[in-house]
């Protein structure tokens, strides 16, 4: 396996951090998130709805620097760029229009189902003992050694 390193690659903390800048410049995320969670905000009392939504407007540049710093985190200079290269695509236009409400639905059905794996799961019958010989023993308490005087 041939490994490359960062400086013949072209990838680095200020390369990346500038192709996350590139990407939140040219793609509207920030407009997407914001629209996603409006529409979640739908469930709250009309008044707790408009408060929330100027808190979270009062919020964008905290919430640019946080996509900022976990873009960075997570994608090389190039996955970042060729991101922002499909993002601006038709294609990617569609996708990513559509990806976040996907990812909610698809995070939401996936807990409700591990929820319930969990729940059935502590509801079972107990696990059997051990075969003999094979449970540890408990620790003793270790005695207290007093301070030198």
């Amino acid at each position: 396996m041939i490994v490359q390193s960062a400086a013949v690659t072209g990838d680095s903390l200020d390369s990346r951090t500038a192709a996350a800048r590139r990407y939140l410049s040219t793609v509207p995320m920030m407009e997407r998130m914001i629209d996603e969670t409006v529409a979640r905000m739908m469930t709250l009392p009309p008044g707790h709805r408009e408060r929330a939504a100027r808190l979270l407007a009062a919020r964008t540049e905290t919430l640019e620097r946080v996509m900022t710093q976990e873009l960075v985190r997570h994608f090389t200079t190039r996955e970042i760029d060729g991101f922002r290269r499909f993002s601006v695509s038709s294609e990617g236009r569609d996708i990513v229009k559509k990806l976040a409400r996907c990812l909610s639905h698809m995070t939401r059905r996936v807990d409700g189902i591990v929820r319930t794996v969990i729940d059935e799961s502590a509801a079972a019958e107990p696990e059997p003992a051990s075969a003999p010989g094979t449970r540890r023993r408990p620790r003793r308490p270790r005695r207290k050694v007093a301070p030198p005087a």
